[in-house]
């Protein structure tokens, strides 16, 4: 990770690989009043590739497959807010999370555990650990990293393995539904997109969409039209043109 020097606001404008071999540049760092603004605009993008190109001046900008913005829930004490909402008892505040969010997530995880632990025995519960618990999540292979050798085994044994779903990045039918039935499943095709990555790629799903929005229409046991990108009422489809016969 490249970073140049901060200022009192924003470490800078950085280059980024990511795990899965992509490249994060930016972010820029403005002040806005609407909590709901996640707008991009000409100025941030030319701020973020001035900023790239003095620390790569070679970063081939033309291979850009998105550009988005978010908000950073900051507050006034410059720390981070643990505890139980005033406005809401029984509810736990995790927020003013910045930048050591992810060094401190393991042992924020065990403070927020240990304090709803407080919070129920104050209200006359007695939580215990649950008989056969694994803290020890199950791994869902990815096809695209595998030898031809592993591939061949597990289309073997699932013929789902072998329907790519996501051709740019080539997530097949199988990881899909496996990540809508493990525990805390995928309900959306944006977390079945966080979960797999199908609709990351080039063409940001115009593939596969409708074919994830099928699956889990399929396994969720509801109409596509109910399928939503992101929940609430983000629905993809509002209903059908004209009836399809099937074959």
């Amino acid at each position: 990770m490249l970073f140049p020097v901060g200022s009192a606001v924003t470490k800078g404008i950085t280059v980024m690989p990511t795990v899965d071999g992509n490249i994060l540049l930016g972010p820029t760092a403005d002040y806005v009043d609407d909590r709901s603004d996640v707008s991009t605009s000409e100025h941030g993008l030319a701020s973020v590739l001035a900023g790239v190109c003095r620390l790569v001046p070679n970063v081939p900008i033309g291979r850009t497959i998105a550009q988005y913005a978010g908000l950073r829930a900051t507050i006034t004490t410059e720390d981070f807010l643990i505890g139980e909402s005033a406005a809401g008892p029984g509810f736990v505040n995790v927020a003013g999370i910045q930048s050591p969010g992810l060094a401190s997530a393991p042992a924020i995880a065990v403070e927020v555990a240990s304090l709803v632990i407080s919070l129920l025995e104050e209200r006359g519960l007695k939580p215990r650990p649950r008989e056969g618990f694994s803290p020890h999540r199950r791994h869902i292979p990815r096809f695209r990293e595998l030898s031809m050798e592993k591939r061949d085994r597990l289309i073997a044994e699932d013929p789902d393995w072998g329907t790519v779903v996501c051709r740019c990045e080539t997530v097949t039918k199988k990881e899909v539904i496996d990540a809508i039935r493990r525990p805390l499943g995928a309900r959306t095709v944006d977390a079945v997109k966080r979960r797999t990555r199908a609709g990351m790629g080039r063409c940001q799903g115009g593939f596969c969409t409708p074919r994830i929005a099928a699956i889990l229409a399929e396994e969720l046991g509801i109409p596509e039209t109910e399928v939503t990108k992101f929940g609430g009422n983000s629905k993809l489809l509002v209903g059908r043109v004209k009836d399809r016969e099937d074959a």
